[in-house]
């Protein structure tokens, strides 16, 4: 994922300033929410990274199957094909 093809809908940043004055008020010091909210935005980080790398297997897997069976079916109307032209030959 690239950084600058991430965007930011406008209820994330509702969600954000929601958790960010929460933090503040909870820990009572502006340093100590803002370490706390920046891990938290690493940890949302690597969630996104770990979901796109399993739809992207997931994904392959499916495409990889799709292939196989169209190459099966090429196969079997060539078979079927070949069968076709010896029996109107004899």
């Amino acid at each position: 994922m690239d950084i600058k093809d991430y965007r930011i809908s406008p209820w994330q940043w509702v969600a954000f300033i929601i958790v960010a004055a929460g933090l503040r008020i909870l820990t009572g010091s502006f340093w100590m929410a803002l370490g706390i909210f920046m891990l938290l935005l690493l940890v949302d980080f690597f969630i996104v990274q770990w979901d796109k790398k399993r739809r992207d297997e997931y994904e392959s897997i499916f495409t990889q199957y799709d292939r196989e069976k169209e190459k099966e079916n090429e196969q079997e109307n060539v078979e079927e094909s070949a069968n076709d032209d010896k029996q109107e030959n004899e």
